[in-house]
């Protein structure tokens, strides 16, 4: 009878005769053999663009936050504190990223979009926005929206005086650009500057609004990194939960934007950025709050020369909303076109936006095309695959149809 050798043997000779032969290679192949099967089985996955909206039920105010980014081409947000009673307060949206930050294993360069789910609208294609992001003068770093009053006040907190002033023009509002309230503006035609008296930066909160230029940090629109997140929330989170066990004192207890803020204070150093930088140059995200004159409607075609040369480069692209004759809204004091507009505050102005944005532009017959084409669409194809819904951290598929049912009164958003 002969001998088989078991089956164990033969793996036994197999794995030996291929370590030894790996060995016996030159080093420049074995060291490339290596890398090849770390890069296969353990090297990080290609990084990835998230959105992510912190919101507890649906509202027609959701729906067309939910409508505008699908119809721009972003990808199917996240929602985070879905159904949850106590997730509507602001510390939660700091608590409910960090938790989601921690428990999803992803690329430390995934781009994360967070964004308040009731009151921020896009209005130009996600890779427009991604491309601006990637080239932008302040990237990298977890970039914020920029309001022209610090809240909560006072300005004269660290928080607010430490952050830098705004690149845009400083002459942006002519004679009286960031001008307190107050101030004897007839100096101004005698050639001093009327902003002389006014070295106190606590005068500036009650200075006048309108013509103040943004540098002030917003919670509602971010965008930034995973590993920048994890940095800033992990802090946040710790800091949020000595408000609510009373060992730090703030000025307003809820308000993420100050746990922020206090987050900024806590890695400040006069060599680097904040880590969480208000967008002053305004290409990303337009703060509505005290900015309404600044804002108008116009075509791309008839505003192009006038943007900074990277974005109208990135706008050329615009084919998906048909061709540049399309309307969007504009910043004319700024010179620029954000991908989003937020309306922190009286929501009543966004119903005006949202009339106006490019999908809702009527043709000659009277229909809402762009509009009426894509809300039937989503109502109709309603797998994840189709991409037409949102998902909650756990992987649960809620298409648009589920989240923004018809009513008797027509679509939700």
């Amino acid at each position: 009878m002969l001998w088989t050798p078991s089956t164990s043997a033969v793996t036994v000779l197999v794995v030996f005769s291929a370590v030894s032969t790996f060995l016996l290679l030159p080093a420049d192949t074995a060291s490339s053999w290596t890398q090849a099967l770390h890069n296969k089985y353990y090297a990080p996955a290609t990084p990835k663009n998230y959105v992510v909206l912190p919101v507890t039920e649906s509202t027609p105010a959701f729906c067309r936050v939910l409508f505008s980014l699908l119809v721009n081409d972003f990808k199917a947000p996240i929602l985070l504190n879905w159904g949850r009673v106590d997730g509507g307060n602001h510390y939660s949206k700091i608590t409910a990223l960090n938790t989601w930050l921690s428990a999803y294993s992803g690329h430390k360069d995934d781009n994360i979009l967070y964004l308040d789910g009731h009151d921020v609208l896009a209005q130009l294609p996600s890779r427009a926005f991604f491309q601006q992001y990637t080239t932008h003068p302040q990237w990298p770093g977890l970039l914020a929206g920029a309001q022209k009053v610090c809240w909560p006040g006072p300005i004269s907190h660290r928080r607010c005086a430490d952050l830098p002033e705004s690149p845009l023009d400083p002459r942006m509002y002519g004679d009286l650009t960031d001008i307190p309230q107050g101030a004897n503006i007839s100096v101004a035609h005698k050639g001093d500057d009327p902003r002389s008296s006014f070295a106190n930066a606590s005068s500036l909160e009650y200075g006048r609004l309108e013509t103040l230029r943004p540098r002030f940090l917003n919670s509602g629109t971010i965008i930034g990194k995973r590993s920048d997140y994890k940095k800033v929330y992990t802090a946040a989170t710790t800091l949020a939960e000595a408000v609510t066990e009373h060992r730090l004192k703030v000025t307003t207890v809820g308000s993420d934007q100050e746990i922020l803020g206090f987050v900024n204070m806590a890695f400040a150093n006069s060599s680097t950025a904040p880590l969480v930088q208000p967008e002053g140059h305004l290409r990303l995200f337009q703060i509505m709050k005290n900015a309404y004159k600044d804002v108008v409607f116009e075509s791309l075609a008839s505003i192009g020369q006038q943007l900074p040369r990277e974005q109208w480069q990135a706008l050329q692209d615009f084919g998906a909303h048909d061709s540049l004759q399309q309307q969007v809204a504009w910043n004319h004091m700024a010179k620029t076109v954000p991908t989003f507009i937020h309306f922190p505050g009286p929501k009543e102005p966004m119903e005006y936006y949202w009339s106006q944005m490019w999908w809702m532009q009527e043709n000659s017959n009277g229909t809402r095309r762009a509009y009426d084409t894509f809300v039937k669409r989503m109502y109709k194809r309603r797998d994840r695959e189709d991409g037409y819904g949102a998902q909650l951290p756990d992987g649960t598929w809620l298409s648009y149809a589920e989240l923004c049912p018809v009513s008797e009164n027509g679509y939700s958003a």
